[in-house]
């Protein structure tokens, strides 16, 4: 019979093959790194939490075949303490043989001492589950935006994931955006341009870690709910944010007033072209 239990290290080779086939939609074994990372981010010792933790659905025969990762997250509302369990990666493997299998997985996971219960990524069929269990969506924190600065590239890419002939267009690509892309307006809608002496006259600048994780506090404070963020949590945040290599070169930058006061920031992922 089937249940559903807590994630171990011995899980962690299965959890990855099913996350590089499933999410990735990738049939190569998973790497030695995405295991080591999927380990390091569930399993290590600022992750764990005797009262909260990942989850893994394992078939009668003992192999696992779901998979949510839970991180712990101390927060605090209006002042008081509360947990909450941030819950990531998603995944079953036997939905056509055993469709419950995911809800069982969300299910034992939200029965859990926390307080409240989030996921930041989720698509349809997860979504459809955690609103079975009566969950909300919130809209103005669910967007997505995209913006094209590149547009003769952006639509050649966009054509070359049906028709791969069409990366031959990529030179005559590149010469229409230096044309579409040139700077001399104020304002394009291919790139932002602050104007001197205007209130939205707004630098960013390159952060180190601790510059970054010094200001990271500051912005939520005007929230009535908002992480409880410590040192250690943030630095061990940003170091797996700099293992992600995948989509890119980690841009990490704090925007200041002319005055120097910071009063946001962004980290990205992108390779020049």
């Amino acid at each position: 019979m089937s249940n559903v239990r807590s994630f171990e290290a011995g899980d962690v080779d299965a959890v990855a093959d099913i996350f590089q086939r499933l999410l990735r939609k990738d049939r190569a074994p998973a790497s030695a790194d995405l295991k080591d990372y999927l380990g390091a981010l569930y399993l290590g010792a600022e992750s764990r939490d005797a009262r909260l933790g990942s989850r893994v659905h394992v078939r009668a025969d003992g192999t696992v075949s779901g998979f949510i990762g839970v991180l712990p997250v101390e927060m605090e509302f209006e002042g008081r303490r509360v947990l909450a369990a941030n819950c990531g990666s998603f995944v079953s493997d036997d939905r056509d043989c055993d469709p419950f299998a995911g809800a069982r997985l969300l299910r034992d996971v939200l029965s859990g001492p926390q307080d409240l219960s989030f996921s930041e990524t989720s698509n349809d069929v997860s979504t459809d589950m955690w609103r079975s269990m009566r969950a909300r969506v919130l809209g103005p924190y669910s967007l997505e935006w995209l913006r094209v600065l590149r547009p003769a590239a952006f639509a050649v890419e966009a054509a070359a994931r049906r028709v791969a002939a069409a990366r031959l267009a990529r030179p005559l690509a590149k010469a229409a955006d230096a044309v579409l892309c040139r700077r001399g307006r104020p304002r394009a809608w291919t790139y932002y341009a602050p104007l001197a002496g205007k209130a939205d006259a707004f630098l960013d600048e390159p952060a180190s870690d601790g510059e970054f994780i010094d200001a990271l506090p500051f912005f939520v404070q005007g929230f009535s709910l908002r992480p409880r963020w410590e040192r250690p949590v943030l630095e061990t945040m940003l170091r797996h944010a700099a293992r992600k290599a995948l989509h890119g070169e980690r841009v990490q930058h704090l925007v200041k007033t002319r005055s120097g006061k910071a009063i946001g920031a962004y980290l990205y992922y992108g390779d020049a072209g």
